[in-house]
């Protein structure tokens, strides 16, 4: 097995639950009904893998401050309240596919836009950043939808390299403390990235509808398969 494909299986190790961790997402059980997802699981891991290097570019300061935006495990966001909207103010951006019923959705949690709003302002190099109030003022919201689609963008790049999916940003909001987000983004896998080197709470949430992943797995290996069985590529 080669270092990258272990790497890959390493990726979506099941997930322990913690209190750090988003109320809707949850481990997925590879043992039973949702063993299907392997393959959808492991293009999740290397999805988030290069959305993680290609927000170094997007958000400079991680570079200057010697930080990382670092991929967790995958999980299943499935429906259930979210303990991240009791924890102050958050901004989440959807996209979609033009041609099909594909979503994406990158989120940014309260202490994530607290750093990236203060990192954008040149401020927080001591380390600490000052918490939000429970909604962003107009200001503050539209400075974090700058950054928010600017890294949904990367988002979608990534999502197209590994996939081939098209998906392209449809919405993007700012949502108060104890207000819920879109009901719709469920059955999707998704990743929470954190600022490695900076936070250990603020954290950047990606996910891809579980069935449009899959369904491009189960094409990416048909598609490999002759390749493989061909003689003239041994």
């Amino acid at each position: 097995m080669t270092a990258a494909a272990r790497a890959s299986i390493d990726a979506i190790r099941i997930p322990q639950a913690g209190p750090g961790r988003r109320g809707s997402l949850r481990p997925l059980d590879l043992t039973g009904r949702e063993r299907h997802l392997r393959g959808a699981m492991q293009a999740m891991a290397r999805i988030a893998s290069r959305f993680a290097r290609a927000a170094r570019r997007t958000l400079p300061f991680l570079v200057r401050r010697r930080a990382n935006l670092e991929p967790g495990s995958v999980a299943l966001a499935g429906p259930g309240p979210d303990r991240a909207a009791e924890a102050g103010p958050r901004f989440v951006v959807r996209l979609e596919a033009e041609d099909g019923p594909a979503w994406g959705m990158v989120s940014l949690n309260s202490e994530a836009l607290s750093l990236l709003l203060e990192s954008a302002l040149g401020g927080g190099e001591g380390g600490a950043v000052a918490a939000l109030a429970s909604e962003l003022s107009l200001a503050q919201a539209a400075l974090a939808a700058r950054i928010a689609r600017s890294l949904a963008r990367d988002f979608a790049a990534v999502v197209k390299e590994e996939t081939g999916l098209r998906l392209q940003v449809v919405a993007a909001q700012s949502l108060a403390s104890g207000e819920e987000g879109d009901a719709s983004a469920v059955d999707g896998l998704a990743v929470e990235c954190s600022f490695a080197g900076l936070s250990d709470s603020a954290t950047v949430t990606v996910a891809v509808s579980a069935e449009a992943l899959e369904a491009a797995a189960r094409d990416q290996a048909e598609e490999d398969a002759p390749a493989a069985s061909d003689p003239r590529m041994a």
